[in-house]
């Protein structure tokens, strides 16, 4: 849940909304201790003990005299209101969704290299944010979406905020067609990403999602926008997906130089997570996601050329 305390104490303690609300859940269920729940979560024992002496007292009782933790009145209605306002996730029905808006589908265009993911690779995308603790109250953006996956966010109805920066108008209008007929709500504009992020979306949002053009240019100039869209408090997670030959895996390299270069922390890598219908042959129809984190470390430094940012160049 999304309250301006527990905005507050996320930023102070470095952890998501999202994990201090599993925090008071486990406080409920079993009074911990600070070293049992510094166990329990495998947080640092330093973070924990910050985060508890920021929810003491008005959600959590906590003294040395009585080391064991318990929710105050106040923490029991932060998990009341949750559970209230968190919707279930139905999978079966966001599956025939994303079938429905797949039959929707625009006829690709090469000079933006849009190779269309299978609508199992879309519920999978929707599946791993929403594992990752990246939907629920989450302001999320997509740099680009020609598969559709805002759609499919947009209808678990689980994050707070969704926009889409898009360079094609037929994507655009079929996003603005499914989510009037469903009665979605995405913030959806018509922009060229070789332009820097819009100054309304900079600094704003929690996740990214992003498609990058499979050249060193492209997944340079995506990921600098992504770092461009979130928050500057740490707590953003950054997802991007890049396609590479089992031949050519130098091209592997240099992605990971350049998340180096930006200060990034790879929190994961799934190889061929993505899957196209067809069209990106060369690197056998699929690609790998990253899902990266900020750092103390990170900064966006001089950006590179914008030349040959797509395949075909």
């Amino acid at each position: 849940m999304n309250t301006p305390n527990l905005d507050n104490i996320s930023r102070k303690s470095k952890i998501r909304v999202t994990d201090i609300i599993n925090i008071i859940e486990i406080i409920k269920t079993q009074t911990p201790t600070v070293s049992e729940l510094t166990r329990i979560t495998n947080l640092s024992h330093g973070q924990m003990k910050r985060l508890v002496l920021l929810l003491n007292p008005k959600f959590v009782n906590y003294n040395t005299a009585s080391p064991r933790l318990t929710l105050t009145n106040m923490g029991g209605t932060l998990l009341s209101e949750k559970s209230e306002k968190e919707p279930p996730f139905n999978l079966q029905g966001i599956q025939d969704f994303i079938r429905h808006i797949k039959s929707l589908m625009p006829v690709p265009k090469r000079e933006y290299d849009q190779f269309y993911a299978t609508e199992e690779t879309v519920i999978n995308r929707v599946k791993k944010l929403n594992g990752q603790k990246d939907l629920q109250d989450r302001k999320i953006v997509f740099l680009g979406d020609d598969d559709l996956t805002s759609l499919a966010v947009a209808y678990t109805f689980r994050a707070c905020d969704i926009s889409v920066l898009e360079i094609d108008t037929n994507i655009l209008n079929v996003i603005e067609k499914v989510c009037k007929e469903h009665r979605l709500k995405i913030n959806y504009v018509l922009w060229d990403l070789k332009k820097a992020i819009p100054k309304e979306f900079l600094h704003k949002s929690d996740t990214v999602f992003t498609d990058s053009p499979y050249t060193e240019n492209g997944f340079d100039l995506f990921l600098r926008r992504s770092l461009e869209a979130t928050k500057e408090n740490g707590l953003s997670s950054h997802y991007i997906c890049y396609g590479t030959s089992p031949l050519s895996r130098e091209k592997s390299l240099k992605v990971q130089q350049i998340i180096n270069q930006y200060g990034l922390f790879i929190r994961e890598k799934t190889q061929n997570f993505n899957k196209y219908i067809k069209g990106a042959e060369t690197v056998g129809n699929t690609s790998d996601l990253y899902i990266l984190e900020k750092t103390p470390q990170t900064k966006l430094g001089k950006s590179k050329p914008l030349s040959k940012l797509y395949t075909w160049e």
